[in-house]
């Protein structure tokens, strides 16, 4: 088994091009396979549902890859890749764990969740939710 996960996690760290620093995952990866990949610096989510992965994809130009045996070594004359970019991810857990993946290219849509609101009667959080989005498509048009 471990050298059945060394291959796969080879093909993930040395395949893809350039070499990913964070993978999302729509199911469960094995302990093996998160400890090597980590030793190979590769953050790794678990868990993702396919409706963020949609939009990751959407945002940072990355493609939904099924399975480790999808990955294709480029040739040096082929320049498409299956990573996408971003400026920056980062991990703020408070209760749950939320991962933010920021900065990508200006021609790509962004999602943005808006939440908030606890402890109001419902017409007061839609009210409050209303101006939060006038303010946003206005920070949007800037």
């Amino acid at each position: 088994e471990g050298d059945f996960i060394d291959l796969k996690v080879d093909k993930i760290a040395h395949d893809l091009q350039p070499k990913p620093d964070l993978l999302l995952c729509q199911g469960s990866v094995s302990q093996l396979a998160q400890l090597r990949l980590r030793n190979k610096c590769i953050s790794l989510v678990v868990g993702v549902p396919a409706h963020i992965l949609d939009a990751v994809e959407r945002c940072t130009g990355a493609k939904i890859l099924k399975s480790a045996d999808s990955i294709v070594r480029p040739t040096k004359d082929d320049h498409t890749t299956s990573v996408g970019q971003c400026r920056n991810f980062r991990v703020q857990r408070s209760g749950k764990s939320h991962v933010y993946i920021e900065g990508s290219s200006a021609d790509r849509f962004s999602t943005v969740c808006l939440r908030g609101g606890e402890g109001l009667e419902p017409h007061e959080a839609e009210q409050f939710l209303t101006k939060a989005k006038r303010v946003l498509l206005w920070a949007i048009r800037l």
